[in-house]
């Protein structure tokens, strides 16, 4: 097969609500933000992990919920984007909480949706690169 891209020169933001979602199994460390008093208030970092992830947002599973005061996430990632291991750091904004177990017999799971904040044009573009390569391997690799 060949495909064929062009690369843009610069950026561009494109705000896309129902982006193509890709299933990944990224290990994220992930940190509450909490205003109190009217100070921004990070809380303990937890670990969980990305099932799918699109250029506008992914959907986070972790084991413990998060406090329902929370509305906005740090998100750590990292991830193999052109050969080259990369370290994402995102502010995420928390849309979406649904209680789900993989099996009858397993524990429950918090699943998160959330969506991406502003990024800057680097993360953008690494983010976009990312979630476009996965999208190839998921059509190529089927």
């Amino acid at each position: 097969p060949y495909v064929h891209m062009r690369v843009q020169r610069a950026p561009e933001k494109l705000d896309v609500r129902n982006a193509h979602r890709v299933e990944v199994s990224l290990i994220a460390s992930i940190r509450g933000i909490m205003i109190a008093d009217g100070q921004e208030q990070q809380l303990p970092s937890a670990a969980g992990t990305v099932v799918d992830i699109s250029t506008s947002g992914c959907l986070l599973k972790l084991p413990e919920a998060l406090d329902e005061n929370i509305t906005r996430l740090s998100l750590s990632l990292r991830f193999d984007v052109a050969e080259h291991n990369r370290t994402l750091h995102l502010d995420v904004d928390v849309c979406s909480h649904r209680e789900s177990n993989d099996t009858p017999d397993s524990p429950v799971n918090h699943l998160y949706g959330v969506k991406f904040g502003e990024l800057e044009d680097d993360k953008r573009l690494m983010l976009y690169c990312y979630v476009y390569e996965q999208i190839v391997h998921e059509v190529y690799d089927a």
